[in-house]
Order: structure tokens, then sequence, then C-alpha cells
């Protein structure tokens, strides 16, 4: 071997080693986000926050999962961190390995003060998970009905459907979730969508023995007629569920 080739093979080893050792670097730095950094947020302790930003840390360092500072500080409701961290230029919109961003994380946990700091810093409403869910299907799944009128007078679509094609609004029909239905309704929201499996929301409501949401989408004009995959429709639904006053109710409509 010359003595270029002996030069540049040891070149390349060195490189080798370092490129190695940043790698391991991260690594450790990931978990310690993990970790310790996450005991930090949980306590809300600010001033640490402060201090590992002031020495240089990465301000969007992710942990083994993909969560950032913000991400964390947003699941525990750490509103003054959440503003700290966004005033210092966090990326509001950067996804986890599950998709979820910052305001999805508000939005699981129902908190309201992040959700609304949030969207007022330019969050992307209408994210959706890897599962399809977006931070309004989240609020109304986990029944934080303040969290999803926020996020619904921000202006997020309020059709966008999960991976099981289930709605917001379906969601909150088969959780009975009246008063959150009637406000999606009120809103624009479309009534006679289906899901994966041929479901309205009132065809839920019925098969659950939801009568106040299956008023309120009846009283919306929601299709009583209509039949999914297995050509059940809300009436057969409602039947089915022994629910006299839900029988009533949709023989009501029927013409």
């Amino acid at each position: 071997m010359s003595d270029n080739q002996l030069k540049w093979s040891y070149c390349l080893e060195v490189a080798a080693k370092k490129a190695q050792k940043i790698q391991i670097a991260d690594k450790l730095k990931q978990v310690w986000v993990s970790v310790i950094l996450m005991k930090i947020l949980k306590k809300g302790d600010i001033k640490r926050i402060q201090c590992v930003i002031n020495r240089g840390m990465n301000i969007n360092i992710q942990d083994t999962k993909g969560h950032t500072m913000l991400m964390h500080a947003a699941l525990e409701g750490q509103v003054s961190i959440v503003k700290y961290l966004i005033e210092k230029g966090a990326a509001i919109n950067i996804s986890c390995h599950y998709g979820y961003n910052a305001l999805i994380c508000a939005a699981v946990n129902g908190v309201e003060g992040v959700v609304k700091l949030l969207l007022n810093s330019g969050a992307v409403g209408d994210k959706q998970d890897n599962d399809g869910r977006t931070a309004l299907i989240w609020a109304v799944a986990e029944g934080h009905d303040n969290v999803a009128e926020d996020l619904i007078k921000s202006g997020v679509s309020l059709d966008l459907a999960d991976d099981t094609g289930k709605t917001a609004l379906m969601l909150a029909a088969l959780g009975g979730k009246s008063g959150i239905a009637r406000t999606l309704i009120k809103s624009g929201a479309n009534i006679d969508l289906r899901d994966c499996r041929g479901k309205t929301a009132l065809m839920w409501a019925c098969g659950l023995g939801k009568l106040k949401t299956a008023q309120a989408l009846v009283e919306a004009g929601a299709d009583p007629i209509k039949n999914d995959n297995k050509n059940k429709s809300a009436l057969d639904m409602a039947k089915l569920n022994g629910n006299q006053a839900l029988v009533n109710l949709v023989q009501s409509v029927i013409k």
C-alpha cells in the first residue's frame, strides 16, 4: 500500500470514529431528554429549562420517541414553559414518531391554555397523527369540550376523519357527547358522512343508546334511512339496542 493510500485509510478511520462518537453523543442527548428533562418539565422548573437552553442545548432536540421539549411541556400543561420555548424559536409543528405535534399533545390532555397559545402562535390545527386523528378528534374523543370549542372557533376542518373513517361528530355521537355534537352541527359539520363500516353519526348514537345526541342529529336533519355496510339503518340499530325512546324518535322523522 502506498503512502497516499495509507494516509487516506487513516483519515477515513479517524472520520468513522468521530462519526460514531457524534452518534453516541446524540443518543445520549436523546436519553437525557427522555429521562431527565421529562422530570424537569413535569415539575415546571422553567429556570432549569432556561439554563440548558442558554448553555446551547438544541431547543428542538427530540427524545427516543421523537418528542421535543415543546411537546413534553404541552402534554404536561406547562403554559409558562411552552410560552418560553415558543419565544426562543421552538419549532411548533414538528411531529414525533406517532405523528403528534405539540397541539395534538395539548388536545389529548385537554390543556386549554396551551391549546390557545399554540393556535395563536401558528400551530397547524388540521395536522393528523399516524392514525389520522386531529387535535379536534382527540379533544372530542377524550371529552375535552372546551378545547374542542377553541379548536372549532379557530377554524379547523370539522370533517376530517381518522383511519377508521370516523369524524369528530361521529365520536361525539358514539360517546353520547350531545353538547359538543350540537356545537359541531351548528358550526357546519357534515351530519351524514359514513365511516369505514358505512355508519353515520346517527347510526352510532342509535346503536349505543345515546338519545340526546340522536335528538340533536335528528333535529339537524340527519338521514334516518341510510344503511351501513351490513344493510342496517339507524332504526334497525335503535331496535337492536332495545331503546323504545330512540325507536320512536327515528320513526317520527321517517316519511
